[in-house]
């Protein structure tokens, strides 16, 4: 009964829709920290069995990582749902971090498209995506495979927006199992992205509405235009999308407002 609570609660955690275009990004001059523009899906799937998309997870966290050119090491050794076993050594694979494309595209060398669907690859199973799904084996929090196999400190904030469709006891009940410790306010979730973006550090960030949907991008830059606090959101769809959006506002559907999930990464020095 508590697996079927977690998995109704976050299940805007693991879904994502390409056709939700609630809020429109907006360009602007203000800078922004990635270059990349990687997607899911296609050739960036390559090594995925059966070239099952990565997940926004994966993809979201893959620019982070190779922003700061953190090298994956350790084993991964599971089952997904469907069957497929995933067993790789990570450090078998040594990344060459000056052969990377910003995305794949037939501009861009094939050595260097395919480094960059390998260590898209490697970051899906290092947080453990269960393939043929739009799931993870992590329910919501990922941090812990992020810091067994990626040479970083990670931390992991979470937001909620009333009205939040379970009790708070029970909210509060998943909480604890499932270790998240932050849950911040609006207040202090912009001072963690100014104090992140400003240190040249990419933030993982996810939105959603408890139930139907849910996506995740980057923020790589912010700014404050009156009352507004402005984000740059890196999409993950190879481009599209990626703009200025206004963080306390919708972005795809009318009620993702209630959950909003961020990791900061800190690579090890």
């Amino acid at each position: 009964m508590k697996r079927l609570l977690i998995s109704q609660l976050f299940i805007s955690l693991l879904w994502t829709s390409t056709y939700a275009q609630l809020q429109q990004p907006t360009s602007n001059e203000s800078p922004f920290l990635l270059k990349t523009s990687w997607g899911q899906g296609g050739s960036y799937a390559r090594y995925a069995p059966d070239k099952h998309v990565l997940g926004c997870w994966s993809t979201a966290l893959a620019q982070i990582f190779y922003y700061h050119q953190l090298q994956p090491t350790g084993i991964v050794d599971y089952t997904c749902s469907t069957g497929y076993v995933i067993r790789d050594t990570l450090s078998k694979h040594p990344v060459k971090w000056n052969e990377f494309a910003l995305r794949i595209d037939p501009s861009s060398t094939a050595a260097a498209n395919d480094n960059v669907a390998r260590f898209s690859y490697m970051t899906a199973e290092a947080i453990r995506k269960d393939f043929g799904t739009g799931h993870y084996l992590e329910m919501v929090n990922p941090v812990p495979q992020i810091e067994t196999h990626f040479p970083c400190d990670a931390e992991f904030y979470v937001s909620f927006t009333e009205p939040i469709p379970i009790p708070k006891p029970q909210l509060d009940a998943i909480a604890r199992k499932e270790n998240i410790q932050n849950v911040v306010k609006p207040a202090e979730i912009m001072a963690l992205i100014r104090r992140e973006i400003d240190a040249k550090r990419p933030v993982y960030f996810h939105f959603g509405n408890f139930t139907t949907y849910g996506h995740s991008t980057v923020i790589d830059g912010y700014r404050k235009e009156n009352d507004t606090f402005w984000v740059h959101l890196n999409y993950g769809s190879g481009g599209e999308r990626t703009g200025w959006f206004d963080l306390f506002k919708p972005i795809d559907v009318e009620d993702d407002i209630k959950l909003r999930a961020f990791i900061t990464i800190k690579p090890n020095l």
